[in-house]
Order: C-alpha cells, then structure tokens, then sequence
C-alpha cells in the first residue's frame, strides 16, 4: 500500500510496486517493511496457535454474517515484537500516534497492507485497517487521528493549568506527613486539655485511641465528601469544582491555628475533619482536571504530577513537624495553618486557566467554549482539529449522563469496575499508609534519631515519584503496577520474617529500615500515583465523574481503616500484621496481570473499547482479554 501524500483523513490508494520505494527509506524503515511483507505468514503461522483459532473463528463469523472482530499487530522501534489481541469492530478507524516517532508521512506509506491485521511502527503507532468482505476484497483506510504533543511544545497555558491543580495535593501531602513527628507533643497537648478538664491524666489506651482518631478522622472526611464528587464536577466544571473545594482547605487551616489557643482538642479535630472533605474532593477532581486537559502521550506524566506533588507536601510536612523547625509545644498549631500559602496561590493561577474542553462540548454542548480552551492548551489550531473531532465523534456514541444506577448495572462497566477496586484497595492496604503515619512511632523503639528515618521515609517517597514521572509514558501503567505491587508483597513478607527475629539478632534493624524504605519506593514506582487516575482512563465521559468518586471512596476508606486499625492490630498480631499487607499486595498483583489492559498513549476512546463490544457486549474472554503490551 502507498499513500501519498498523506495527510489527516486521507485515503490509500494499492501501489502496484511498493517496493521500489523501499531504498529511500532508512535501514530501520526497511525493515520494518520486509517484516511486514512476512508478518501475515507469521501471523498465520505455528508462532500463535491461539491466534490461528481465532482467526479461523473470525472466518466462520462471516460465514454466518456476523461482524468479525478486529486483530491487531503492534512493532516498537527496532524490536520486532508483534502481540496480537481482539478489538471491536470500527465504524471510523485510526492511527495512533502517541509517542515520538521518526517516521515521515512519506514512509508511512511505503508498508505494505496485512490482511485482517493492523500494523503499530514507529515508536508506538497503531494502523486498524477493514477486514475481508463477504467474497470482496480488502478495502483499506487510513486515518490519522492525533497527533504527539513534545515536551518543547507545550504551552505556558497548559503548564499553569497542571501545576495550578496540583497545588491541591500539595496541601493534601502536608497534612498527611505534618503529625507524623510531632505526635508526642501534640499528644501532650490532648493530656494537658484533659487534665485541665477532670484533674487527671488520660490513661495510655485512651490516649492511643484518641490520637488514632485524630489522625483517621481526616479520611473519614475524605470518604464522606467523596460521595459530591460527582455533583460538584457535572454541575460546576472541573476547574471551578476544584476552586469552590479549596475553600475548605482555607477553614480547616484556619480552624486548626485556633485549636492550641482554644484549649480544645475537639477544635483540632474537627478542623482535620473539615480538612477531610478537601482532601476527599480534590483528589478526584484533579485528575479529571488533569487528564482531560493533557494531550494524549503526556497524560500519563501529567497525571503523575498528581502523586509528586502529594510525597512532596508529605515530605515539607516532615520537615516542618520536627522539633527543630516548628513541631514544638509553642509552634505546633502555626504549624499545622501553613497549607494556606497554597492554598491561596492556588485563587491566584486556577481561575484564569481554562475549562476542561472535554467537559465544555460533552457535558455543556458548548462547541465554541470547547474550541476556544483546546485552543489556549495547545498553542496551534492544527493540533486541535483532530483532537475536537475525536470528541465529537465520542460525544456522539455516548450518553450525556449516566445514573449511579446505570453506573453499577452497565456491562461495559464491570471489568473496569473490579480493576479500580482491587488497585485502589491494593494500593491502601499494602502497608505504605501505615509507615508514613506511624514511621516514627515504628523506629522510636530501635534508633534514637527516629524522626530522621522518617525524613528519610520521605525523600526516597519524592525520589521514586519523580522516577515514576519520566517512566510513566515509557514502561506504561500495566508494568509498573506489576513491579510495584509484586515488590510491596515481597518486602511486607520479609518484613514479617525480620521483625519476628528482631529481638534474637538485634543487628536486623537495619534491614528492617531498608525494607521500609523499599515498601515505600516500590509504592511510589506505580500503584500511588496510578491508583489515582486509572479510574479517569478506563471509563467514558459519563462514567468518569462516578469512577473518580469511587476510587476516592476506595482510597480514602482504605486509608481510613488502615488508620485506625493499623496500631491495635500490631499489638495483637506484631510482625504478622505484615503478612496481611502481603496477601492484599499479590491480590492486587494478581487483578492487575489478568484484567488491566495497557493504557498508555491511547486515547480515551480506544480505552474504552476494550471494554464496550457492539451494543455493549463484552469483548474479553478467558484466554485472550489480557494479551496487551
């Protein structure tokens, strides 16, 4: 097949000698061609065995008039590799581009057509071409659909948006890691207030209880506002939802400086409680924010700025908790009043960045709105064309709203469904909660200078946030939820074995540490920062609004138990309470291995359909759903 020129939309037309363009192309281009002119051989040959059955399956359903299902071949780079697996059938078919490639719309045309197969070439493109006909011929088409966006491209406006929305977790992070230090100063404070009250001191079991809620109560806010997500997202937008939010963060700040100066403990918790609910909407509207305003080959990145920005609030929390800084008796409540500074930047950025244009022409209709915002993201209206049509064409496909009724009962929605609940609840209860929020506490009883391994805790948590950042788009979420998740199971097991010898060979602690600190790089590698925006990938524009509600409710809920149980369970199992963050781990391993599909570069359409056969007829089945990249 030779297309030229090639251009958005345009048809291919057989050349009748392809080959003669072939030494124009350079070597890697070449060869790519001479493995396509084999690869229908090879496709049909002993290497596949199970793809041979389909295909003679495919064969007999157009025998008997019913729509075939689409292959797929995919070649990255130079390494030859081709994974076959089923998509739907197509009424308007696509290339994907969504990496940086190096092929020319030149050579694209210089690769000759594979029946009944598609062809990926560059660094990671996708060709979906028509099958055989009922006794006819192929009939094939091409269609560029989106275009790569580099790093050297984006837009001031694009970047203000992301960094403007991930001033939210910042805020999130710092309260999370702020009471980790001052713990027994703040605890003293609650026994001071409550001998002042009943001239008697709190004994240690109520003490233990009440710190326990202060530090869970913010989940439970979380896991309560979560409920709105939805509301507040269809009703008000993404970017205005994650301004009203932030006033929350205002009062809570506001609420926890008067706690000291009150005398009054409940005021602490009720202003951690107020806190929640922030925490509980801005998670979830960040990455709807984030994810419909990146372009499609740097979603991913983006969406992990997310996570950077949370292990790094958690880590200047760290920092401002320990007694040499402002966690002492005096310090302690402006301490914890901080999170206005970002809180209040975050009035002076957001609102002059624009609206999620995916919320704009699906949800409000407003074509021009939509227009104008893709516009503003990304620079030049040609990148802009194709991605609005995109939108359109979903828009078309899909619902304007979706109940939570429709939600729970559409079959499209189940597979996607189970994947956020086990990953989220695999990334909650896989034990890295539990050694941020009571790290100091685990390493008091063996080192001296235990608030400093947890400031350790901390920079490895931002160190592998930031390498899941630049791997995000290169290895895919699909490996690096793998490695993270195997590597937690492995580590919580050797932490069981490690802390039941702790006290015949004491020189183990060290190693204790070092299994901490690969827990929590292992977290920060793939499951913290993809538990949060696998949702916003995997479902529809209707759907998505509910599917970050849920996994908010997941994570936050997680958080929430593991908070409150995490210290009276290490009292009755001691090191085998491990072995249950073990068992939720490979749990978590084992879902992410035979469900979750590769996400990474496509668009939220195509997502979709891996999920969504005609009129809602599942796709997958148990041999060929988990055959992604």
């Amino acid at each position: 097949m030779h297309c030229s020129p090639f251009v958005s939309g345009a048809l291919c037309s057989p050349d009748p000698h392809p080959q003669q363009h072939l030494p124009s192309c350079r070597s890697t281009v070449g060869a790519a061609g001479v493995y396509f002119m084999l690869s229908e051989r090879l496709y049909c040959g002993h290497q596949f065995p199970k793809v041979r059955e389909r295909k003679r399956d495919l064969v007999k359903a157009n025998a008997e008039s019913v729509q075939p299902r689409w292959t797929s071949h995919r070649l990255k780079s130079s390494r030859a590799r081709m994974e076959p697996r089923l998509l739907r059938p197509r009424e308007s078919l696509k290339v994907y581009s969504s990496s940086f490639s190096a092929l020319t719309s030149e050579q694209f045309g210089f690769f000759p057509l594979i029946p009944n197969a598609a062809a990926g070439f560059g660094s990671y493109r996708r060709l979906l071409c028509q099958p055989e006909s009922r006794g006819g011929p192929l009939e094939p088409f091409y269609q560029v659909r989106s275009k790569c966006i580099g790093w050297s491209h984006l837009t001031a406006t694009l970047l203000a948006s992301v960094l403007g929305a991930v001033l939210g977790p910042l805020q999130v992070g710092y309260h999370t890691g702020n009471v980790n230090a001052p713990a027994r100063v703040i605890e003293e404070f609650f026994n001071s207030t409550w001998r002042a009250r009943h001239n008697q001191s709190m004994t240690d079991h109520s003490l233990t209880l009440l710190w326990s809620l202060s530090v869970s109560i913010k989940d439970f806010g979380a896991l309560l506002a979560s409920l709105g997500v939805k509301h507040l997202a269809d009703s008000y937008g993404r970017r205005n939802s994650i301004l009203i939010a932030n006033c929350l963060s205002v009062a809570a700040a506001c609420v926890m400086f008067a706690s000291r100066a009150s005398g009054s403990f409940e005021v602490l918790i009720l202003g951690r409680l107020v806190f929640g609910l922030f925490c509980g909407l801005v998670m979830s509207l960040n990455q709807l924010y984030i994810q419909e305003v990146s372009p499609t080959n740097l979603r991913g990145a983006f969406a992990t700025l997310n996570q950077v920005s949370l292990s790094s609030g958690i880590l200047i929390g760290m920092v401002a908790g320990l007694e040499t800084t402002l966690g002492t008796k005096s310090n302690w409540a402006m301490m914890l009043s901080l999170s206005l500074i970002p809180a209040l930047t975050q009035y002076l950025v957001l609102p002059f960045c624009p609206e999620s244009p995916r919320y704009l022409l699906m949800n409000q209709g407003e074509e021009r709105k939509a227009e104008t915002a893709l516009l503003r993201l990304r620079g030049h209206a040609d990148k802009v064309s194709s991605e609005l049509e995109e939108m359109k064409e979903e828009a078309a496909r899909t619902p304007t709203r979706v109940t939570v009724r429709d939600f729970l009962q559409k079959r499209s929605y189940r597979q996607p469904i189970l994947i956020v609940l086990l990953v989220n609840l695999g990334s909650q209860l896989s034990g890295f909660n539990a050694i941020i929020n009571y790290s100091t506490k685990m390493f008091q009883a063996k080192f001296n200078e235990a608030k400093y391994l947890t400031l350790g805790v901390g920079v490895v948590n931002v160190t592998f946030t930031l390498v899941a950042f630049f791997f995000m788009e290169r290895a895919g979420r699909r490996k690096l939820l793998l490695v993270g998740f195997l590597s937690i199971g492995v580590c919580n097991f050797l932490m069981t074995i490690v802390d039941s010898v702790l006290h015949l060979v004491p020189e183990l602690r060290s190693l204790q540490v070092l299994l901490v600190f690969c827990v929590v790089s292992a977290y920060e590698l793939g499951p913290g920062p993809i538990s949060w925006f696998i949702a916003a990938e995997l479902f529809d524009q209707p759907g998505r609004p509910i599917a970050m509600a849920l996994t908010s409710m997941v994570n936050w809920g997680g958080k929430f138990v593991l908070a409150l149980l995490f210290p009276p369970l290490l009292k009755i199992c001691g090191a085998y309470v491990y072995l249950i963050f073990t068992a939720v781990a490979l749990l978590a391993f084992a879902v992410t291995w035979l469900r979750l599909p590769e996400t990474k570069g496509r668009t939220f359409d195509d997502i979709v359909e891996e999920f969504r056969g005609a009129e809602g007829i599942p796709l997958h089945n148990s041999v060929g759903f988990n055959t992604f990249a």
